[in-house]
């Protein structure tokens, strides 16, 4: 078995980490569908950290240069295997990683999935009701559109789950400041398009629910 690897956006192409580099690298982790055919990446969001301790990932830094944003499909036997992790990754599952290459020792970049954003356009009016609080779980269809390419999403996720612990990102506040049913379409400083509708809130969340933020 081998990881596959997709480039969503390349690096510079020149500064790459060598052993003893310091690094810091933003991640998602999604349980891959197994009976997901399409080049659409679904699953449910498990976490975002700036180091992991997966064999595979440990491998494909080294050959990312800086800025590079990718996605790994990880096989069992190079992920968390047959006993899997915790309660957040079930033994013997296909992981699908979104990872992006922020740092090397002195040298960093702005994230790109991330970004800034700098409008939102209601699409759908949702019920008007309550809106989502901090500490709230949530489920929501999430898609991302690259700045060069507004017909075929970078990736999307239906009906995934995620937990409200901080406006740190484009997406959760998003998701803070709609209703259920709500969508919209939100535009980023790096030129990338967010498409996010809100199903349903869910209340507090529990372990196999919570985001783990890392910050460089």
């Amino acid at each position: 078995m081998s990881v596959t690897k997709t480039v969503l956006e390349p690096g510079n192409g020149i500064d790459k980490a060598r052993e003893g580099d310091t690094v810091c690298i933003s991640i998602s982790i999604f349980l891959y569908d197994e009976s997901n055919t399409s080049n659409d990446f679904k699953g449910n969001f498990l976490s975002e950290v700036d180091h992991t301790t997966t064999i595979a990932l440990e491998d494909e830094i080294p050959k990312m240069s800086l800025g590079e944003w990718v996605t790994l499909r990880i096989p069992p036997e190079l992920g968390y295997g047959e006993k899997g992790y915790l309660n957040l990754i079930p033994p013997n599952t296909t992981l699908l990683v979104e990872a992006e290459l922020l740092q090397i020792n002195d040298k960093k970049v702005q994230a790109r999935r991330h970004g800034v954003l700098q409008h939102v356009t209601t699409l759908e009016r949702g019920n008007s009701g309550d809106k989502p609080a901090i500490g709230n779980v949530v489920t929501a269809d999430y898609y991302i559109w690259g700045p060069n390419d507004k017909s075929n999403p970078l990736y999307q996720v239906l009906n995934g789950r995620f937990i409200l612990d901080q406006p740190s990102s484009p997406l959760k506040v998003c998701l803070l400041d709609m209703s259920p049913g709500q969508k919209v379409k939100a535009y980023l400083e790096s030129g990338h398009t967010m498409e996010v509708k809100l199903n349903a809130i869910n209340g507090p969340g529990s372990e196999v629910d919570i985001w783990l933020n890392g910050h460089c």
